[in-house]
């Protein structure tokens, strides 16, 4: 795993925590059982499928590769050419702003 990677790990940790869901309690409770990888990307999941306003069937991009969705494999194909992690918590800001940063301009 990258530097990137862990931060965004350590990001979606972090934003799960938070309202309007404020996940910690389970987060802690899942800690106790699990190894910190497996509840980073759960909570990476979490955030994603908020962030982008999944449906149930939808998947968030960290999932690309568990399951079959042409639409998450696409916004993942977006963030790996730009450099965004897969755990970013917010995938369509990360890439807007890496955007900008790279100066692309997109239609």
């Amino acid at each position: 795993m990258n530097r990137k990677d862990l931060e965004a790990l350590q990001l979606a940790m972090q934003q799960a925590r938070e309202p309007p869901d404020g996940r910690g309690e389970q987060i802690d409770n899942m800690l106790k059982k699990r190894e910190w990888f497996y509840v980073a990307r759960f909570a990476s999941a979490h955030c994603q499928c908020r962030a982008l306003r999944l449906r149930p069937w939808e998947l968030p991009p960290v999932w690309v590769g568990v399951g079959d969705d042409p639409e998450a494999e696409k916004l993942w194909k977006r963030m790996k050419d730009l450099g965004v992690s897969k755990y970013d918590p917010d995938p369509v800001r990360a890439c807007e702003q890496a955007e900008a940063a790279l100066g692309v301009q997109v239609p």
